[in-house]
């Protein structure tokens, strides 16, 4: 069976080439300029408080991302185990793979542009340049230009995107590779090609190194496709082209889990030698991550009222979600399979990590396309109805209006706070020591918030371990060697007269 034979039994609708006459060229353009405007209105969201130094949405993760940035930078420190100087020695805990603090720097470093706004600017690349692959998939699934104009336009309406698409987070760069890495395993299957092959290797390794949570978002519809393709040759016993299958699949795969695997262990091996760090390796985050064992929190009502919490304020409203679901359902014609598989996709991601996605909004960069992909899917199959010219248009528009005002109740008053720039204690903090002093901070966990606006390296000890005076006292001794002119009881510990012993007498501080 042939390649191309092959690809005709995937079970999407096949190609329609695009009538080129003028009426057809005409009416193609009112799409495009609502790409346009789409594409216009996100940019110009995206710029909104632009200049501010803090970081809205999710601040304790984004001050954890841009304080390794900022040490990265001011250390020209670029090796694997990166700083993160918030637990104490030694100052290394790493996460994700640095490749977007690496960028973030290189973009500083060349063009004098302050650390966060080139942070912002990253961000909002790999955003944007996830949309062509998304667009080449459109055409590999068969809509035509127009068609996949609306669609495009349909994800740059999210609110969600308009808000993490210029965090300092490392969520766009991981939906960037993953995007293309799936678009290149759908080629690589369909080509028998070397160079896609590469292509998509190189994606999914710096996917499943930056964020492998994000990437297998990605995997799962790419592994349903191979099981189709397998089963499909094996029911009609082509065995030749079973084993191809089976060998370019795994091949897509290679390189990325080597990448992935690779990473965590060495990850890991840093995190193990850290004496508040030991807990945050992938083996002890496991169940959290994925909800192991946690099958009354994984579908408890608390859990999902959670999660529609941060569909209906920052995704897409519930009642105008809800409503599109139906008219998929009712109208989806051709587009229906595709539309309402995206949905799927889109609700399998907190099902697989229930915690990570009932806890923090910015985990949905990751698969909010899909919801919004299948709603996309729906005005390409009203612009194939009569009167869909209309029609189609006019629901986008609507949907626009919809998530303009979840755009303006939710996120926007966060973004466009003026003269936001980190807390005062953090200013205070920074004016009363020297730059290569650090700071004891107890009573606000890891939080790296304080330790970044104050551009001060931090032990900072985690919630948990805050009675534990022999681990205290032991992260104190490890900073021998170092300036430590302050010792800083927030909340609930202030005043802990155990911990202020401890500090008079292993750092004489009074």
């Amino acid at each position: 069976m042939s390649v191309e034979r092959s690809l005709s039994t995937f079970p999407h609708p096949r190609f329609i080439p695009v009538n080129d006459t003028f009426s057809e060229r005409r009416s193609d353009a009112i799409p495009l300029a609502l790409l346009i405007l789409a594409l216009g209105v996100h940019a110009w969201f995206s710029l909104v408080g632009w200049e501010n130094r803090n970081l809205p949405g999710v601040e304790f993760r984004q001050a954890q991302t841009a304080i390794s940035a900022y040490f990265i930078q001011e250390e020209a420190n670029f090796s694997l185990a990166y700083p993160t100087p918030v637990l104490g020695k030694p100052w290394s805990i790493p996460m994700e793979f640095p490749l977007y603090q690496w960028a973030t720097v290189a973009t500083s470093n060349l063009t004098g542009t302050p650390l966060t706004q080139s942070a912002r600017g990253v961000s909002l690349a790999c955003f944007y340049l996830t949309l062509p692959a998304v667009g080449f998939f459109l055409k590999r699934l068969g809509l035509n230009r127009a068609q996949s104009w609306l669609v495009l336009a349909s994800i740059l309406t999210c609110p969600l995107y308009i808000f993490y698409s210029r965090a300092f987070l490392i969520e766009t760069m991981a939906l960037m590779f993953s995007a293309w890495f799936a678009m290149g395993f759908v080629e690589t299957m369909r080509r028998r090609s070397w160079g896609w092959l590469g292509l998509t290797s190189l994606c999914g390794a710096a996917a499943g190194a930056v964020k492998v949570t994000t990437l297998m978002v990605f995997i799962l519809p790419c592994a349903a496709w191979s099981v189709y393709l397998i089963f499909q040759s094996a029911r009609i016993r082509q065995w030749a082209e079973l084993s191809l299958r089976l060998r370019w699949g795994l091949a897509t795969v290679l390189l990325p889990g080597l990448a992935t695997i690779g990473w965590v262990r060495f990850a890991d091996g840093v995190k193990a030698n850290h004496i508040q760090a030991a807990v945050l390796t992938s083996e002890s985050m496991t169940q959290f991550n994925f909800g192991y064992g946690l099958f009354d929190v994984r579908f408890a009502p608390e859990t999902w009222r959670a999660i529609g919490e941060i569909l209906h304020t920052g995704i897409i409203a519930i009642p105008t979600a809800a409503v599109a679901v139906i008219a998929i359902a009712a109208v989806g014609g051709r587009w229906r399979p595709a539309a309402l598989t995206s949905v799927g996709l889109f609700l399998a991601a907190p099902v697989i990590f229930p915690l990570l996605y009932a806890w923090h909004d910015y985990y949905f960069v990751a698969n909010a396309g899909f919801l919004m992909l299948g709603i996309g899917l729906l005005f390409a199959a009203l612009w194939e109805k009569p009167a869909g010219r209309i029609i189609a248009p006019i629901a986008l528009l609507s949907l626009g209006a919809s998530q303009a005002f979840t755009y303006q109740q939710g996120y926007y008053p966060t973004q466009a706070q003026r003269g936001a720039n980190g807390s005062k204690v953090s200013f205070t903090l920074q004016e009363l020591t020297q730059r290569n002093d650090v700071l004891i901070i107890i009573g606000d966990d890891w939080n790296s918030m304080v330790p970044y606006y104050a551009k001060r390296r931090a032990l900072m000890i985690r919630r948990t371990y805050e009675n534990d005076l022999e681990l205290v006292g032991q992260s104190i001794a490890n900073l021998q060697g170092e300036s430590v002119p302050l010792f800083v009881l927030m909340r609930d510990q202030v005043g802990n007269e155990q911990l202020i012993s401890l500090a008079e007498r292993e750092l004489g501080i009074s």
